[in-house]
């Protein structure tokens, strides 16, 4: 960049003109400043709530201590509700697990079962299934040997041929 004296001047972070402040962020503070603001004031309020109740329950009257003390007993018994109703919930649903997982395992045994029964009947078919093949196999080899014999008998030189030659 030219500077006009005669020389080129260095380009800088500095001499860039300076743009106007954006007006987008100013609603968001506005917002955030007051959200703080109200938690800061909530917060101050609940101090002094205490700080109240530290006085009354030491330096208030009979009154105020009863009160006081049958409301942090109130508090404590809801508390103690709270813990037990939370427990039985922590028991109902241990149960429900453990009725779960064993619904779980009788259906696994069951299907254990089951598959382990229908192998047996298959098993049981294919044995049933080999020995009436096997009793075809030796009925037909029977039938065939006895249609051999048959028509070896109706020849009628068979006799002559088996039985009937000369051993010399």
């Amino acid at each position: 960049m030219y500077n006009g004296i005669g020389g080129f001047q260095k380009q800088s972070i500095m001499n860039r003109p300076i743009r106007a402040p954006s007006t987008k962020n100013e609603t968001t503070l506005e917002k955030e400043y007051m959200r703080e603001q109200r938690r800061l004031e909530l917060i101050r309020e609940k101090q002094e709530e205490r700080e109240y109740e530290r006085l009354r329950a030491l330096y208030g009257t009979e009154e105020d201590k009863r009160e006081i003390q049958a409301r942090l007993k109130s508090e404590i018994d809801a508390l103690v509700d709270a813990r037990k109703s939370l427990d039985e919930q922590e028991k109902m649903e241990e149960e429900r697990f453990k009725a779960e997982f064993e619904d779980q395992i009788k259906f696994a045994e069951f299907i254990e079962q089951d598959h382990n029964e229908a192998r047996k009947e298959y098993e049981r078919y294919v044995l049933e299934e080999n020995l009436r093949l096997e009793e075809a196999a030796k009925r037909a080899k029977d039938e065939e040997r006895d249609m051999e014999v048959e028509e070896d008998i109706r020849r009628p030189d068979f006799f002559k041929q088996a039985f009937m030659r000369s051993f010399r």
